[in-house]
C-alpha cells in the first residue's frame, strides 16, 4: 500500500506515559515508553521484566490496616503489622512468634491512626508521635521480644511563661525533690487533662534572702543565703568562709573551720545545704478542682513560693491538655519533637532530657531549644538532610537549620527558611541517597527535592511529569527497593502498586503499573532487607475478599544465574514444594474457592479450583510445585514514530506487518496486533521431553505475522498469562505505512 518500514524499541524504561504524550514523538521519553504497562517494570537497564508473583508468608488480624519498617541491622529487620491496638511482627520471612503464639505488642493506637503514625528509630528504639497519644517508643528488649514504652521528659519543655500578673500561684507541701506538693491558683484555670504532664513555677525574685559574703559572723542554722543565683541553707553556725558556695547538690563547706586568723578571729567556715534556684518543676499527678492541682517534685521549688504567690508559671509544652508531639526525628545529635506550630529540640546528646537551662538555672547552647515556627501551615512531615531539617506542610516547605552552619545548633542559632512552595501531603517522604521524594499536596504528584548550590535551597522536580496516569488513585505510601532492582515503589489509594526505576544518575523517568493483584487490593507495601542483607524485600499487606493477608513479593528472576522456570516464583499468594514426589497439596485455605495456576516440575497445568479444605490433589505425583493465582502481565508500544522522506509516519494509516521481540529467559509470552487475537511468540522446543516443562528460551524470536487491519495505531501488545519468567529488551515492528 504504501512505505515498508522498521520500528525498533531497545529501552523500555520510560514506562507507561500518559495520553496526552502518546502522541508526541519529538519528546525524548517516547521512544522508550509505552502506551500500557501491566504487572511489569521498566529496569534501570533499559529492559522490561515481568514482575515476580508473591509469597503467601501468614494470615493477619482482621483489624489489620497499615505495615511499617524496623530495620535493626542489615540482617535483622523486622515487618511491623499495625491492627486495632496491636503490633505483631514479621521477621526471617515469618511471623515472629515465641511458643507457637505470634509476638504481639499492645499499643493505644487504632487501626485508622497507624498510617498517621510518625516514626523514628534510633539503635533498638523505635520513637512514635501521634498527636492524640502521649510521645512513646517501640523498644526491641531481645530478638524475639518488644515492648511499648510512653517516654518521660526531662526538664520540659514547656509552653510560654505566664505574663499577667493577674494569674498566679503558690506551692506548698514538701519543696525538695521527690516531696508531695500542691499548686493553688487564684482563678479556674486546671483541667483533669493536665494530670500527667509538668509545671514550671519560678520564683518573682530573692528579695528576702540575703546575699552571701566571706567572713560574715552570726550565721545561724537554717539561715538562707544567695550565691551565683542560688539559694543554700546554713547547715552549721558560725562565721562564713573564703569560698561561695557553688555547688548544686548536698552539702558543702565554705571555709576550712579551724584555727583563727592573724587578728585572731575564726575559725571560719560554716556547711551549706543546695536548696534550689530560681525555678522548679513539679510532675502534675492529681487533679483535685480548677484551682487545684497535686504533684511530686522533680526539681527543688523556689521556698519563697510557698507564702509568695508568683505569676512566673508555664505548663508542659506537650501534654494530654495541650496536645502531644505529632512529628519526631534525630538531627544534630537531638531528638526534636514537633506539634502543630511548636518546635522543641532536646539537650544535645541527651535524647529525653527538654531542660532549657542547666542546673545553675543558665540557658547554655547545648540545652534545649524550643521555638515557634513562623510557618502558615503545620508541619506534615519532617526529615533531616545535609545541614537541614526539611518540613513538609500543605503550602510549602522548609529548611530548618543553623544560622551559622560553623557553630553548634542553639537557639540562636536556629533559623526557617522557605524552600519549594509547592504543599506536601501527609504521606511519609522517603530519603534516598541523591534525594528526598514527597507527594504534593493534592497526593497525584510526586517530587524529588535536591539541594541546588546556586540558588542555595531545595528545588522539587515532579517525578509523575510524563505519566500523570498513574496517580489517579492517589498516593498512599512510598518504599525503595535497592537490591536487586532499583526501584522506587508508589503504593496507591485503588489498592495497587507502581514502580520506577530509580537511579538519578541516569535520568530515567518511567513508571509503570507493576503490581495489580487481581481479586484483591493492597493495604500498604513497605522494603526491609532481606534476612541475609543480600537484597531488599517487598512485603504486602493484602485485602483478598476480606480475608487480611501477608504476602511477600518473590525474588526478581535473574537471567544470569542459570535458572529454570521452577526456580522461581510468577503466581501470586503462591506456597511452594519441594519433596518426595506426592499427589496431595494442602495449606491453601487462603485460595480456597479461587482458581489457581500450577507449575508442577517445571511443567503447567491446568487450572484448578481450591476446595474449601484448603486441599488439591493431582493426578500425577509431583516433586516441585508452585500453586498460586495467575495474573496478566501486558506491554502496548506507542504508535510508531518512522522518518519518512515527506514526514512522519505518526497519524498515518498503517499496519503491523510482523514483529521480532528479544527475549531473555521467557516463555509463554503472546504478542498480536493492540485489541485483536494475541498468538504465542514461543514454541515449545522439539528437543524438551515429552514429560518435562518447556526450556526458557533466550534469543530473538522467528518474526511473527501480525494479523490486524490498517488502522492509524500501528501498535502490538505482548502478553502473558503464565507462571514462567518473560524478561523483554527489544522489540522491532516490520510496519506496511499508508500515504493519508
Amino acid at each position: 500500500m504504501g512505505t515498508t518500514a522498521y520500528q525498533l524499541q531497545d529501552s523500555f524504561n520510560g514506562g507507561e506515559v500518559s495520553r496526552r504524550l502518546q502522541s508526541r514523538p519529538s519528546l525524548s521519553i517516547y521512544k522508550i515508553a509505552g502506551a500500557e504497562v501491566r504487572n511489569m517494570a521498566a529496569s534501570v537497564e533499559g529492559a522490561i521484566v515481568k514482575r515476580p508473583g508473591t509469597w503467601f508468608r501468614a494470615s493477619a488480624l482482621a483489624s489489620a490496616a497499615w505495615l511499617s519498617a524496623y530495620a535493626y541491622n542489615a540482617t535483622q529487620s523486622y515487618v511491623l503489622v499495625w491492627s486495632e491496638g496491636k503490633i505483631r511482627f514479621i521477621t526471617n520471612n515469618a511471623e515472629l512468634e515465641v511458643g507457637g503464639n505470634p509476638v504481639e505488642v499492645v499499643v493505644p493506637y487504632t487501626a485508622a491512626d497507624a498510617p498517621t503514625v510518625w516514626r523514628w528509630r534510633s539503635f533498638d528504639v523505635q520513637y512514635l508521635a501521634h498527636g492524640s497519644y502521649p510521645f512513646a517508643s517501640l523498644r526491641r528488649t531481645a530478638a524475639d521480644a518488644f515492648s511499648y514504652v510512653v517516654e518521660t521528659l526531662k526538664g520540659g519543655p514547656f509552653g510560654d511563661i505566664n505574663d499577667d500578673d493577674g494569674l498566679t500561684v503558690t506551692v506548698s507541701g514538701v519543696l525538695t525533690v521527690g516531696g508531695a506538693v500542691t499548686i493553688d491558683a487564684n482563678s479556674n484555670r486546671f483541667n483533669a487533662n493536665m494530670v500527667g504532664g509538668h509545671m514550671l513555677v519560678e520564683a518573682a525574685d530573692f528579695a528576702d534572702v540575703m546575699a552571701w559574703q566571706t567572713g560574715l559572723d552570726g550565721i545561724a542554722i537554717g539561715n538562707l543565703r544567695r550565691s551565683e543565683g542560688r539559694v543554700y541553707e546554713a547547715m552549721t553556725a558560725g562565721r562564713t568562709g573564703t569560698e561561695a558556695p557553688f555547688h548544686l547538690r548536698g552539702d558543702q563547706w565554705d571555709g576550712d573551720n579551724v584555727g583563727t586568723d592573724i587578728n585572731g578571729k575564726g575559725p571560719y567556715g560554716v556547711k551549706w545545704r543546695y536548696r534550689h534556684d530560681r525555678y522548679g518543676i513539679v510532675r502534675i499527678t492529681g487533679y483535685t478542682d480548677a484551682n487545684t492541682l497535686t504533684g511530686v517534685v522533680e526539681r527543688a521549688i523556689p521556698l519563697s513560693l510557698s507564702g509568695t504567690a508568683t505569676r512566673r508559671w508555664a505548663h508542659s509544652l506537650f501534654s494530654a491538655d495541650a496536645g502531644f508531639p505529632q512529628l519526631c526525628c534525630i538531627w544534630r545529635g537531638r531528638l526534636w519533637l514537633l506539634r502543630d506550630f511548636e518546635l522543641a529540640g532536646s539537650v544535645s546528646a541527651s535524647y529525653r532530657d527538654f531542660s532549657e537551662f542547666d542546673e545553675s538555672g543558665a540557658a547554655a547552647p547545648d540545652m534545649a531549644i524550643r521555638r515557634v515556627m513562623d510557618i502558615p501551615d503545620r508541619a506534615l512531615w519532617v526529615r533531616p538532610d545535609r545541614q537541614a531539617m526539611i518540613i513538609g506542610t500543605a503550602s510549602g516547605e522548609y529548611a530548618i537549620g543553623p544560622i551559622n552552619p560553623s557553630e553548634p545548633i542553639s537557639a540562636d542559632n536556629l533559623q526557617i527558611v522557605p524552600q519549594s512552595g509547592h504543599g506536601s501531603k501527609q504521606v511519609e517522604p522517603l530519603a534516598t541517597a541523591a534525594e528526598l521524594i514527597f507527594a504534593q499536596r493534592g497526593g497525584r504528584k510526586l517530587r524529588a527535592a535536591t539541594y541546588d548550590f546556586g540558588q542555595d535551597r531545595y528545588l522539587a522536580d515532579n517525578m509523575t511529569l510524563w505519566a500523570r496516569q498513574i496517580t489517579r488513585g492517589g498516593i498512599r505510601q512510598l518504599c525503595y527497593q535497592a537490591e536487586p532492582e532499583e526501584l522506587l515503589w508508589m503504593l496507591k489509594g485503588d489498592g495497587t502498586a507502581a514502580s520506577h526505576p530509580y537511579n538519578p544518575a541516569q535520568d530515567t523517568k518511567g513508571w509503570c503499573p507493576t503490581l495489580a493483584l487481581e481479586d484483591a487490593t493492597i493495604l500498604s507495601q513497605v522494603s526491609v532487607p532481606s534476612p541475609d542483607g543480600q537484597r531488599d524485600d517487598i512485603w504486602l499487606l493484602v485485602d483478598r475478599d476480606g480475608d487480611k493477608l501477608i504476602e511477600q513479593l518473590a525474588d526478581w528472576w535473574d537471567e544470569e544465574a542459570g535458572l529454570a522456570a521452577h526456580d522461581g516464583c510468577h503466581l501470586d499468594s503462591a506456597l511452594a514444594y519441594n519433596g518426595a514426589p506426592a499427589t496431595v497439596f494442602g495449606g491453601l485455605e487462603h485460595l480456597a474457592g479461587k482458581e489457581v495456576g500450577i507449575l508442577a516440575d517445571g511443567a503447567e497445568l491446568p487450572v484448578m479450583t481450591v476446595p474449601d479444605n484448603g486441599t488439591i490433589t493431582l493426578a500425577k505425583a509431583r516433586s516441585r510445585v508452585l500453586i498460586g493465582r495467575l495474573y496478566t502481565a501486558r506491554y502496548t508500544t506507542l504508535r510508531p514514530d518512522v522518518p519518512l522522506r515527506d514526514g512522519t509516519a505518526i497519524g498515518r494509516i498503517k499496519r503491523v506487518i510482523n514483529l521480532v521481540a528479544s527475549l531473555l529467559d521467557s516463555f509463554g509470552v503472546r504478542a498480536g496486533d493492540r485489541g485483536g487475537r494475541l498468538d504465542r511468540l514461543v514454541n515449545r522446543a522439539a528437543a524438551d521431553p515429552m514429560d518435562s516443562g518447556p526450556s526458557l528460551f533466550s534469543d530473538w524470536t522467528e518474526s511473527k505475522a501480525i494479523g490486524g487491519g490498517y488502522s492509524r495505531g500501528g501498535q502490538v501488545t505482548l502478553e502473558d498469562r503464565s507462571p514462567f519468567p518473560w524478561v523483554m529488551p527489544a522489540i522491532v515492528t516490520k510496519l506496511d505505512i499508508g500515504e493519508q
